[in-house]
């Protein structure tokens, strides 16, 4: 694939979305740097130039060959891990290796400004809360500080008005998950409805855009099945399947699947073939993935609620 010129990529998508300066560059650098670096007078950090490219809803590495110090590959690696570990729910193990990445993040933050790297590092540890379930009002001052590190006037109200980077919506899901356990359903199905209403309008690059979409999709799916709203989550969870497949996002599939077959019972689907079947690859599917927590739970719904027998 052409490496283009980040100068090149920035102002022409910048101009295409009719973005002043001051617009696309809130939260992230000041106007006379981004002017700079629309110029070609200044090369962005790996970390300037990411945040920017996602927040014009591009994926970065498509267009920009981005030469990173022994120090951010070090960071980045460790990023990585982390987040993988947080994936496959260890979430113990994580924690142990969070203090080693702010060591990493305060060290480069010695040297540029670290506002950004900061908000990777709380995206992990906010998962990690998350994941433990800690306390729901902690989780949420904690989440607003990180959003507020790049959105610093934001505003729940208007998150459809935002251009949104991927930590972005990643801090958004969270929050919304959070929201759903103290403050009731309806807020934190408006979030998620913003978010999903900020990325269909903003992001260019279809396959950077699935990476927080789908995750959007499967928690709305999930929000608005609790709150018996079951034709609208049978539509989330069909879009989410389609989206899966699509750009082979397959880890979320089986939740899509398990959503599904939940929102075709509750109108009326009890008994039906298509419901146990949906059930049935949900689960195989979970835990063919090793993901037996979510399997053995998606079996006991199963079994009582959706009366689906589990032939294995």
């Amino acid at each position: 694939m052409a490496i283009m010129f980040s100068s090149e990529v920035i102002k022409e998508y910048r101009k295409a979305k009719r973005l002043t300066l001051a617009e696309l560059s809130e939260g992230i650098c000041d106007i006379t740097t981004l002017r700079r670096i629309e110029k070609g007078d200044r090369a962005p950090s790996v970390y300037v130039f990411r945040k920017l490219m996602s927040k014009l809803g591009l994926a970065p590495n498509k267009f920009y060959a981005s030469v990173a110090s022994k120090e951010e590959i070090a960071f980045f690696n460790l990023y990585y891990e982390i987040e993988a570990l947080v994936m496959n729910r260890r979430f113990d193990e994580a924690h142990d290796r969070i203090a080693e990445l702010e060591m990493k993040e305060q060290a480069l933050s010695k040297k540029e400004n670290g506002k950004i790297r900061e908000q990777l590092v709380l995206v992990q540890v906010c998962n990690i809360s998350q994941g433990k379930n800690n306390d729901a009002n902690e989780r949420i001052r904690a989440l607003k500080y990180a959003i507020q590190l790049t959105l610093p006037n934001f505003n729940e109200s208007k998150i459809p008005e935002y251009m949104l980077s991927y930590e972005e919506v990643s801090l958004l899901n969270m929050l919304a998950v959070a929201y759903q356990s103290i403050k009731g359903k309806v807020n934190g199905i408006d979030i998620l409805f913003g978010i999903k209403e900020s990325m269909d309008k903003h992001y260019f690059d279809e396959y950077e855009k699935s990476r927080g979409y789908t995750l959007t999709l499967l928690n709305l799916s999930t929000a608005l099945g609790f709150a018996h709203r079951h034709a609208e989550s049978l539509r989330m969870s069909n879009i989410g399947i389609e989206q899966c497949v699509k750009h082979k996002r397959l880890r979320l599939l089986p939740n899509f699947k398990f959503n599904k077959a939940c929102a075709l019972f509750f109108q009326g689907g009890q008994g039906s073939h298509e419901v146990a079947k949906l059930a049935i690859e949900a689960i195989f599917a979970l835990r063919n993935n090793e993901d037996f927590e979510a399997a053995q739970s998606r079996q006991g719904m199963a079994e009582k609620i959706l009366g689906v027998a589990i032939p294995f």
